[in-house]
């Protein structure tokens, strides 16, 4: 009803005149004397609209015009034809531009909403040098060139340095597991293969080393073992040193003083070499320069030969007895048997019999078994215990097989003129695999001992003479720590 009524208005509205239709707005709309002034006032309003889509259009004419400039590479931006406040503060917002494009970013950091007042004519009309702008650009871009390098190189480094430790590793461990498996290979080729001599030699070498046992009792029966030992052995005598037999003992030129006057002919080096094993004698001349040197207490950690020799002002020493060693991590300080030093007995039970080796009052070396009581009642002034005898009274001592296998040998022996030979053999090297007792027999034989005796041998071999050790000592760590050795005053 209401829009048919306004369509006839419309309708009279244009058969009216001017003043009926103003009259007529009055009685449908209302009259408003301001009608005129909200005319204006539009009219105002939409020239203030339309200045400011001509402002907008600029700005974007502007924003435009910088981005041809990034376009066509353009170094400087023209700031001259910025005109308006409104257009600089957009620049705040090209973080997206190179840095060829825009001068220095933080330049434009100062150009927020807040900071009109730092915008100045001078800073707007700054000259600005091309070739610095480039040379900052290449800097920077040689900079971040020269970070990702670095930090590539580094990292590959790290890989590279990882890749080739792990190789290392693997290939030490490959080349262990591959010499296992070897020297197990062999040993029970020669255990189990057609040799007989072979797996006997074998099993007797093995059983006299500390940490090698196991190469024997790992892959034989202990009672395959004992017949292999029962084969292979130097048969005990009961004979005892026949005194009467070194009828030409050394007795040295003395002054009125009684002292030797001089001492230092007194001792030859010899070198010796067997083929399969090379060694060194120290023939001393005067039997009365030999004695047992010990550590200062037993039953704790014991001394190397050196420096035994050295603490009784020697001259030169060999080791001698055995001690406890339980599988080769014993400390060296513990004696088996009983121990007599420069007629002091210090070690072990004089009711128990021992086969020893020591010297007489007499300066005889007396190879025997004996209790520690039927030594000192025999007047033996230094001794010690292993063994086995090798030589007595000129005659060698039966040898079975191999004996106990081929290793690094330690013995002292007699001439019949009292000349004592203290005799090395190194071994378990390339230049020299070791002895066995029988090569031990003939090399003493050949050096005219009448009484020769072993000592303890293996890893303990060593020979030190004029403040150094002549031969070269199995173990990788030298010279091992024992209790007692035959010194040489």
């Amino acid at each position: 009803m209401l829009r048919k009524k306004e369509k006839d208005i419309e309708v009279d509205l244009i058969e009216l005149s001017k003043d009926e239709i103003c009259e007529n707005d009055k009685k449908i709309w209302g009259y408003n004397p301001n009608w005129r002034q909200r005319t204006e006032t539009a009219s105002e309003d939409y020239l203030k609209k339309e200045e400011k889509n001509a402002l907008n259009k600029k700005d974007i004419e502007s924003e435009n015009q910088i981005k041809d400039l990034k376009t066509s590479d353009v170094n400087v931006l023209d700031l001259d034809s910025v005109k308006e406040k409104e257009d600089i503060k957009n620049l705040n917002n090209l973080d997206s531009l190179e840095p060829k494009d825009v001068f220095i970013k933080k330049d434009y950091d100062l150009l927020d909403d807040n900071s009109d007042d730092l915008l100045d004519d001078d800073l707007l009309d700054e000259d600005i040098n091309d070739d610095e702008l480039i040379s900052l650009e290449d800097e920077s871009e040689d900079k971040t060139k020269a970070s990702k390098r670095d930090k590539k190189s580094e990292k590959t480094n790290r890989l590279t340095a990882k890749k080739v430790i792990v190789r290392i590793l693997l290939s030490v461990f490959t080349a262990i597991v591959l010499f296992v498996v070897g020297i197990l290979g062999i040993v029970l080729i020669i255990e189990h293969g057609p040799s007989e001599s072979a797996k006997n030699l074998f099993v007797n070498t093995v059983l006299e080393t500390s940490a090698g046992k196991f190469l024997a009792t790992s892959f034989l029966p202990a009672s395959e073992i004992a017949k292999i030992k029962q084969k292979n052995s130097v048969e005990l005598t009961d004979e005892i040193t026949d005194t009467s037999l070194i009828t030409n003992a050394y007795k040295a030129d003395t002054a009125d003083t009684g002292v030797a006057s001089d001492t230092s002919d007194d001792i030859e080096l010899i070198e010796i070499n067997g083929g399969s094993y090379n060694g060194y004698i120290l023939k001393v001349k005067d039997p009365s320069r030999v004695q047992v040197g010990t550590v200062n207490n037993f039953g704790g950690y014991g001394l190397h030969v050196g420096e035994i020799v050295e603490n009784y002002g020697a001259v030169a020493g060999i080791n001698g007895g055995g001690f406890q060693d339980d599988n080769g991590m014993g400390a060296g300080g513990t004696p088996i048997g009983f121990v007599i030093s420069n007629g002091v007995f210090k070690y072990g039970d004089k009711n128990k019999a021992y086969d020893i080796a020591g010297f007489d009052k007499n300066n005889i070396l007396v190879v025997g078994t004996m209790t520690g009581q039927q030594a000192i009642d025999r007047g033996i002034r230094d001794c010690c215990f292993y063994g086995p005898t090798l030589i007595v009274n000129g005659e060698p001592t039966l040898v079975n097989g191999s004996g106990s296998g081929i290793n690094p040998r330690t013995a002292i022996g007699q001439c019949a003129d009292g000349s004592v030979l203290l005799l090395v053999i190194d071994g378990r090297q390339i230049n020299s695999i070791g002895a066995t007792f029988a090569d031990v027999i003939e090399v003493m034989l050949e050096y005219g001992a009448v009484n020769a005796y072993n000592l303890d041998g293996g890893s303990s071999t060593v020979l030190y003479y004029n403040g150094e050790y002549v031969n070269s000592a199995s173990p990788l760590t030298g010279s091992r720590l024992i209790p007692t050795a035959f010194i040489v005053k």
